[in-house]
C-alpha cells in the first residue's frame, strides 16, 4: 500500500461518491458469507469456523436435547454453517480434522454413539 498509493471510490445507489477501504492483501474480510484474503490465506475462515463449531459443541454438551434433535441440529445447523465456504477455500486436510475435532466428539456423544469409534 505504501509503494502505490492510491485511493478507490465509488458511487452508492444514492449517487454519493464513497473511498474504499484499501487493505494489506493478507487480511481476510468477510465477502458473501466467506473470509477471505487476496493472497489465498484462509486463516480467519478457519478461525471463524472453529469458533462456530466449538460454541455449538459446547452447547450441545451442556445442554439436554434428546438424541433425534442433536441429530437434527447437527445435520441443519451446524453442518450446513460449516459446508457453505467449502467450494471457496483451500482447507488442508488438517485444517478440517482441527475444525471438526470437538464438534464430532460432542456430537457422536450427544447421539449415544462411541466417540472413539473409527471414522477414517
Amino acid at each position: 500500500i505504501a509503494d502505490s498509493p492510491a485511493t478507490l471510490s465509488v458511487r452508492d445507489p444514492n449517487g454519493v461518491q464513497t473511498e474504499l477501504e484499501r487493505l494489506p492483501a493478507d487480511k481476510a474480510i468477510r465477502m458473501l458469507g466467506v473470509r477471505l484474503a487476496p493472497n489465498g490465506n484462509n486463516d480467519a475462515e478457519v478461525a471463524y469456523l472453529r469458533s462456530k463449531a466449538a460454541t455449538w459443541a459446547e452447547r450441545i454438551r451442556t445442554g439436554h436435547l434428546p438424541k433425534h434433535l442433536a441429530w437434527q441440529s447437527l445435520q441443519s445447523s451446524i453442518l450446513r454453517t460449516l459446508q457453505y465456504p467449502l467450494p471457496a477455500t483451500t482447507f488442508t486436510k488438517d485444517e478440517c480434522q482441527d475444525i471438526m475435532g470437538d464438534l464430532l466428539s460432542e456430537a457422536l456423544n450427544s447421539l449415544g454413539i462411541c466417540r472413539k469409534f473409527p471414522r477414517r
